[in-house]
């Protein structure tokens, strides 16, 4: 009787193990960027959870990580063998993914881990706004094939030479040579401003590294005229005020500023009139928006 128990326990313990699924055991190309990166994925999101299984170590085997020993072949074969022999915690989460390591390490044996290629952006010469601004990215070591990356353009801080749409993350394919050129319109406005730049930056994705440098800038020259500034009395020429009333006066700057424009109005009684305050004579400063036009009123 104890001997058909302990069959009989056995046979549960067998039954219990975890069953390879359709993923378990397909080995990853060394060329197949996607591949690895999901496999590595999913070891990563294993560690710290409950089991033995010394996931930092394959980790290193396929090149991912360093400062560990790499997981032999051997090794994870017996790793494996015990996983689907017996019934352990997170076994059926684990053993499918030790399968999958097993198959790619028996595929590369005696063959060095691939390479992830660092990506690295460089910007190109200045540009009048109105012009294509240019980036260029390079992957080191040049990919196996198509490596699309991720890159945020944006004004850079005080800048204001991309149109809304031009600002946002954008994808990049870096072909096997290498190296992918890209450009960005500017755009060509009528307001006079300070020559800035636009940046471009690497963001993390699959199948590469951010290398350094990881963000670019080039240079925006601003190509409209210092305004010049006139002004004019009344918000009507030819209806003027009555005494006691609010003079109007309108200043106007062209081209219009690019950021807001503080000028100097001197404030004084014509010659032979005396309908001011002494202290509403004076210099008053007024500020023009970008707009291009500020009212004063006395």
């Amino acid at each position: 009787m104890r001997h058909v128990l302990i069959a009989a326990l056995a046979a549960v313990v067998l039954a219990a193990a975890p069953v390879s699924g359709a993923r378990a055991g397909t080995a990853c190309d060394q060329s197949d960027t996607a591949c690895i990166d999901t496999l590595v994925s999913d070891i990563r999101a294993q560690i710290g959870s409950d089991g033995p299984p010394p996931w930092d170590r394959m980790l290193v085997a396929l090149g991912a990580e360093e400062g560990h020993s790499p997981m032999t072949v051997r090794q994870l074969r017996i790793w494996v063998r015990i996983y689907s022999s017996s019934a352990v915690v997170n076994g059926a989460v684990h053993l499918p993914i030790m399968e999958r390591v097993l198959a790619t390490l028996e595929a590369w044996d005696g063959v060095s881990p691939p390479s992830r290629p660092a990506v690295t952006i460089s910007g190109g010469n200045a540009v009048t706004e109105g012009g294509d601004a240019s980036f260029t990215l390079r992957a080191h070591p040049a990919p196996a094939s198509d490596l699309p990356v991720d890159v945020t353009i944006a004004d850079d801080a005080g800048s204001d030479f991309l149109s809304p749409g031009d600002e946002n993350t954008r994808t990049v394919t870096i072909p096997a040579s290498g190296a992918a050129t890209f450009t960005v319109p500017t755009v060509d406005d009528a307001n006079d401003e300070a020559d800035g730049a636009i940046s471009a930056k690497i963001g993390a994705g699959r199948g590469y590294d951010v290398g350094s440098p990881s963000t670019a800038l080039v240079t925006v020259n601003d190509n409209d005229g210092t305004p010049v500034v006139t002004i004019k009395g009344g918000a009507d020429a030819n209806n003027p005020v009555t005494e006691g009333d609010l003079a109007v006066f309108v200043l106007t700057a062209t081209p219009a500023p690019g950021s807001d424009l503080t000028v100097n109005v001197a404030v004084a009684d014509h010659a032979g009139s005396d309908f001011l305050d002494p202290g509403d004579e004076g210099t008053r400063s007024v500020i023009i928006p970008a707009s291009g036009t500020a009212t004063l009123y006395i």
